[in-house]
């Protein structure tokens, strides 16, 4: 029996469902933790939020965007969920298996190297990509997902200190049971009610010639922590400035 190795390259690699599938900047994907209520009771996570763990959200969020060598301009955080936005020059040219396969794995090995000697437990993350078109509309994502941290920062709370059925029961109704218990939440940190974003930040660094002794201006990039609520006005416009700033770059 001959074998047309030529003829099975072409017939299992039509085969590939996503192979053809592709998507062009700007985008987002939304990675979220697969079964981590496992991994709390491994990691004997504080309830109702751990700052420890959040730290170790934001440290792989830092990791990927300095060490993977994608285009991440910011990553958004909460919970076990990590949203990575990508302007340009995007990898693999923008094949969504590749994208989505390779983000959610890297993230989760990031994640598992920094927590191997507390938990012996398999690490996965899940993933998804949003088209989004334009400035307007990413800034829309974020306060979609900042909304979904801060419902989820009220029902945690709810459950760890309000111990009676909140079925049907809304956020201001909730704000204010919790503030007869003594719990305001206006004192609580923020990244507790809306997460952390990461960001790539542009800054001016001034040096000497060595050769003219003249002082020279350089662009330097970091990466930058902020817990800000979406919501609000004055976060909208520094997500929108760091945008176009990127933007001009692209």
């Amino acid at each position: 029996m001959t074998i047309d190795f030529n003829y099975l390259e072409q017939y299992f690699r039509s085969k590939e469902i996503f192979s053809g599938l592709r998507v062009d900047a700007p985008f987002i994907i939304r990675v979220d933790g697969n079964n981590f209520h496992k991994l709390a009771k491994d990691l004997n996570l504080k309830k109702p939020f751990d700052k420890r763990f959040h730290e170790l959200m934001i440290q792989v969020v830092e990791d990927f965007m300095r060490n993977i060598g994608f285009n991440v301009v910011l990553a958004y955080t909460f919970s076990d969920e990590i949203n990575y936005l990508y302007l340009g020059n995007v990898p693999f040219n923008g094949r969504v298996e590749k994208l989505l396969t390779i983000t959610a794995s890297y993230t989760a090995s990031i994640f598992a190297n920094k927590i191997e000697d507390l938990t012996k437990r398999s690490i996965g993350f899940d993933g998804r990509i949003v088209k989004v078109d334009g400035i307007n509309d990413i800034i829309n994502y974020l306060i979609w997902r900042s909304a979904h941290s801060y419902r989820n920062f009220l029902n945690s709370y709810a459950q760890a200190y309000i111990h009676e059925d909140l079925t049907n029961v809304k956020g201001p109704e909730i704000v204010s049971k919790l503030y007869t218990l003594g719990i305001d939440i206006n004192s609580i940190d923020s990244w507790e009610k809306f997460g952390t974003v990461v960001v790539r930040e542009q800054y001016i660094k001034e040096g000497v010639n060595q050769l003219t002794g003249s002082i020279v201006h350089a662009v330097r990039i970091k990466l930058a922590r902020y817990s800000i609520d979406f919501t609000k006005k004055d976060s909208q416009v520094f997500i929108q400035n760091l945008l176009l700033q990127w933007s001009k770059r692209e």
